[in-house]
């Protein structure tokens, strides 16, 4: 009886396994980024959030920061949007590319990269892309590949014009 239950979990663990390598998690929240070295952008997990804050440290200029939220200040900032009406520290607001984003403004934080502590707009979203900074802007064609791996004729066309633009096709 102990080697069926032994066998049984072995076999569970193996199909576990294989699910994981062969249908990895589709669902993950892509979003722009420059606060992580030699990346443009990140992958969040399939119930993160991308922000994007524009702020200055009041010494120099203007500054966009934008990626994940792996600090969980978007969850707590929209759980009062959108809990505390009466009092919200910010709002819900459709974005000029039709992305639904939470900001807050005058939110005061302490970038890793950053020397000084920066004060300005947040902005949280979690959808693919939704951190954009203007139209059109475009997405590493390395996700672009990935993303179209699915192999439809439409989906195999577009990866043929990315292949051409390297001289690959």
């Amino acid at each position: 009886m102990a080697s069926c239950s032994s066998t049984l979990s072995y076999n569970l663990l193996s199909l576990f396994i294989i699910l994981l390598v062969f249908f990895p998690n589709v669902s993950s929240v892509k979003c722009f980024s420059n606060t992580q070295k030699f990346q443009s952008e990140e992958e969040c997990g399939p119930n993160g959030y991308c922000f994007s804050f524009n702020g200055s440290d009041r010494v120099s200029f203007l500054k966009t920061l934008r990626g994940c939220d792996n600090s969980f200040v978007c969850e707590i900032m929209i759980s009062n949007i959108t809990q505390d009406k009466r009092n919200a520290v910010g709002e819900r607001v459709e974005n000029i590319f039709g992305y639904t984003n939470y900001c807050a403004f005058n939110v005061e934080i302490h970038p890793v990269q950053e020397k000084r502590n920066m004060i300005g707009r947040l902005c949280c979203c979690n959808q693919d892309w939704c951190n954009v900074n203007y139209a059109d802007e475009p997405i590493n064609d390395l996700s672009r590949i990935l993303d179209l791996d699915s192999g439809t004729a439409k989906d195999y066309e577009i990866l043929k014009n990315i292949a051409s633009k390297y001289g690959i096709y």
